[in-house]
């Protein structure tokens, strides 16, 4: 994958299969006209320890475990990764939980798997929200992320299960739960002061060519709207990702990087380009109108520019951000029942792919680059930035594991619209088993040459 580092990596385990973020929503779904919410606090997951044989299991250096059977020092251990930086990964115990009775007081046991997690709740079942409630799961987006709790419904909540936002997710905003955007993949955000911007929609056309899907006139208008909605936003974060590249071409000429990278920097604007135009036309057709991207601001884009700013936005943007987008355009392409929707994410997967390399290769040159020179911090402080960069991004809630797909989340799979909770995983299964891995060996060799020459023999 990413071949001009020579970096190790490993193919993500994402199905074909979809996912929705679900887990023990066989105790909340809805039966008939009701919802169940949490009946009882007597509930009992299932656990699957010990397993005979732990997933990439591997021989493991000393102080990490080997198998579930070595973490007896609490009920419900088993082994797993918890390296919180990118170094080889640390197999180390993890424990879970069958019941309420396994957690803390104000958390109940979700059920999951190779066993249950104890996750913050307000009630751990319906009697504790009176005889007008129910005790029901809660999730709560974060980026690509989310995670999971147990609380109340509300009489101003809009949703009680993501079955009651079509194409949408039930997400908890810290008061009630909303019907909200998924949002689209994560791909090369223009970051600006940790915050990802983007321009605003506009109706007037990007440049983009007629698009024909056959497809779409079989579906309502409500549908089609949807989903041409999803399709503009994945145009505006495209939009975004020609920003990002065009500043990072500005920082590698203050940088007075290699000529090899400039070039890869603006063949990737150019890239960006062309998906942002596919995005806007395939949005177009789904909604009848022309859609495109407005003013993007640049206030304060420009004030990183230091070699730390710039591999700290790197890694953000290119390590981590292009590799998912890339797992992800491979995971919606290989669902679409479009034609014209699979080239395009066939193409965006490619190109990502290709943007991710150009990142890692990046790195490579800055944490090589002559120590001598005035623009460079010490490469102990640039190799604790990566370390850092990753580690945040690991500690990210885990998604559950579920391959339950509601019958909207199904019909939008064929205009590659991915259910909110299968990004999620993706993203999972990309840092876990593509970027923690590359940055660790990509670390591993700088940590242990004795002089930075000599890293480019061995990756």
């Amino acid at each position: 994958m990413f071949t001009a580092l020579g970096l190790a990596s490993q193919a993500c385990s994402t199905s074909a299969e979809p996912v929705n973020g679900e887990t023990p929503r066989d105790k909340d779904k809805r039966s008939g006209d009701g919802l169940l919410g949490r009946p009882t606090n007597k509930v009992t997951c299932e656990s699957e320890l010990p397993r005979e044989k732990n997933a990439g299991q591997a021989e493991r250096g000393e102080g990490q475990c080997n198998s579930d059977a070595e973490c007896t020092d609490e009920s419900h251990g088993y082994c797993a990764n918890v390296a919180e930086q990118p170094a080889p990964p640390d197999y180390k115990c993890k424990y879970g939980c069958v019941s309420d009775a396994d957690c803390e007081s104000d958390q109940v046991c979700r059920c999951g798997s190779p066993v249950g997690t104890c996750v913050a709740s307000d009630c751990s079942e319906n009697a504790d929200c009176g005889s007008s409630s129910l005790c029901a799961e809660a999730y709560t987006k974060a980026s690509c992320s989310g995670s999971y709790s147990y609380r109340c419904l509300q009489e101003d909540d809009e949703c009680a299960v993501h079955d009651d936002c079509p194409n949408k997710v039930c997400h908890f905003d810290g008061t009630r739960r909303v019907c909200s955007e998924p949002g689209p993949p994560c791909g090369r955000p223009f970051l600006v002061e940790g915050a990802a911007r983007m321009a605003s929609l506009s109706a007037k056309s990007f440049g983009a060519d007629e698009v024909a899907l056959p497809g779409a006139a079989r579906l309502d208008a409500a549908t089609r709207e949807t989903l041409g909605q999803y399709w503009a936003q994945i145009g505006l974060m495209e939009h975004a990702s020609i920003a990002a590249f065009a500043r990072f071409t500005l920082q590698l000429m203050q940088l007075e990087a290699p000529i090899e990278l400039l070039e890869a920097s603006q063949r990737a604007m150019l890239d960006e380009t062309e998906h942002a135009k596919a995005c806007f036309g395939i949005a177009s057709a789904l909604l009848g109108r022309s859609v495109g991207a407005g003013k993007i601001p640049m206030d304060n884009a420009l004030m990183e520019t230091s070699l730390e700013d710039v591999v700290r936005l790197t890694v953000r943007e290119g390590c981590i951000g292009e590799t998912i987008a890339a797992i992800d355009a491979a995971e919606a392409a290989a669902t679409t029942q479009e034609p014209h929707i699979r080239s395009v994410l066939e193409r965006v997967r490619a190109d990502e792919f290709r943007h991710a390399e150009l990142a890692w290769r990046f790195l490579q040159w800055a944490l090589s680059v002559d120590a001598s020179r005035p623009i460079v911090a010490t490469r102990r402080l640039l190799r604790d930035v990566v370390r850092e960069e990753i580690a945040a991004a690991l500690a990210e809630p885990e998604p559950a594991s579920t391959t339950i797909v509601s019958e909207v989340e199904r019909a939008h799979l064929a205009y590659g619209v991915l259910p909110g909770a299968t990004r999620a995983a993706v993203r999972r299964a990309a840092l876990e088993g593509v970027v923690a891995p590359c940055a660790a060996e990509l670390l591993r060799c700088f940590d242990t040459a004795s002089h930075p020459r000599d890293v480019v023999a061995r990756v």
